[in-house]
């Protein structure tokens, strides 16, 4: 009994595939994209949510209305504060 135990866990120790890290430079750069979304996407408008999620998803690729939203949203701030969200 203790030999099929001590048998098993080497056949799984043996034939688990190695791990694949450290991680490509494509995959850093998605995580890091991923990143940098989660700390704006609350601050987007609802309407600009759904535009990103549908471009993403590749069902649109029309940002006429979202640029349109955005000079609505931005055009009471001046060049400073202007700086100080693109930072």
């Amino acid at each position: 009994m203790v030999t099929s135990i001590c048998a098993s866990l080497f056949a799984v120790w043996w034939f688990m595939p190695t791990p694949t890290l450290p991680l490509t430079d494509s995959q850093i750069r998605t995580y890091q994209a991923g990143h940098v979304l989660e700390s704006f996407w609350p601050k987007l408008s609802e309407r600009q949510q759904a535009w990103l999620s549908n471009v993403a998803s590749g069902k649109s690729n029309n940002h006429e209305k979202l640029v349109e939203d955005v000079k609505k949203t931005y055009s009471e701030i001046d060049d400073t504060q202007a700086n100080e969200i693109a930072e």
